[in-house]
C-alpha cells in the first residue's frame, strides 16, 4: 500500500513537480526587476594631496534585485544616499610631483544592499591625476583697470597685507611668486584714496 503511493502515477507526479518548480521561478522572475541608473563617482582623498584631473564624475550602474529593495534603491539614488566612493590610499611622501591612475570600478565602490546585484557598470574604470599639495607664501600684485582724473597720476600704493600663504599643487606653484587680485577700479579718481577689494 505504501509502495504504491511512491511508486503510482510517477508520470503524473513528475509533471506536477515540473509546473511546481515552473510556478514558483516564474514567481521570483515577477519579483526580480533591474534598474539602471546614473550615480555620482566621488573620490576621496588624504591630508596633502589633491585630486588634479577626473575623467569623469558620474558612472552609470545596472542593478537587478527584489522588486520592492530595488524600488527603495532608486529613490536613494536621486537622493544622492546611494553613490560610488574610491579611496586614495598613497602617502603625500610617496608622490613627488604627479601621479596618474587607472582605477576599475567594483561593487566595493558602492553602497548598495547586500540584496541588490551589480550586473554591469559604464565606464568601469575611470582616471585620476593626483597631486601634491605645498604651502608657499606669494606677493600680492595690485591689478589695476582704469586711468585717474587728467593730471593725476598714481604716486604710491599700499597693499595690506603684501603677501599671503596659500597652497595648491606642487606644479601649480612651481614657478608662482606671485597672486593677482581682481582688478581695482582707478578711473577718474582725483585726490588720495584707499580702495578696499575682497579676494
Amino acid at each position: 500500500m505504501i509502495k504504491e503511493i511512491f511508486t503510482g502515477n510517477i508520470l503524473t507526479k513528475f509533471m506536477a513537480l515540473v509546473m511546481a518548480v515552473a510556478l514558483w521561478l516564474y514567481a521570483i522572475n515577477r519579483q526580480t526587476e533591474d534598474l539602471t541608473e546614473v550615480v555620482k563617482l566621488n573620490v576621496s582623498v588624504p591630508e596633502g594631496i589633491t585630486v588634479l584631473e577626473q575623467s569623469t564624475e558620474e558612472i552609470t550602474v545596472h542593478l537587478r534585485g527584489p522588486q520592492s529593495i530595488i524600488e527603495s534603491v532608486e529613490g536613494m539614488i536621486k537622493d544622492r544616499k546611494i553613490q560610488a566612493l574610491y579611496v586614495v590610499k598613497e602617502s603625500p611622501k610617496g608622490i613627488e610631483d604627479q601621479v596618474k591612475q587607472t582605477v576599475p570600478i567594483a561593487r566595493e565602490h558602492l553602497n548598495l544592499p547586500n540584496a541588490v546585484k551589480l550586473i554591469s557598470v559604464y565606464p568601469n574604470k575611470f582616471d585620476i591625476l593626483l597631486g601634491k599639495l605645498q604651502m608657499k607664501k606669494l606677493k600680492v600684485n595690485l591689478q589695476k583697470k582704469g586711468e585717474p582724473a587728467i593730471g593725476y597720476v598714481i604716486a604710491n600704493e599700499f597693499i595690506f597685507p603684501g603677501e599671503v600663504e596659500v597652497m595648491g599643487s606642487l606644479n601649480t606653484l612651481k614657478e608662482a611668486s606671485f597672486i593677482n587680485t581682481i582688478p581695482v577700479d582707478i578711473g577718474g579718481i582725483t585726490d588720495e584714496q584707499n580702495r578696499t577689494f575682497p579676494w
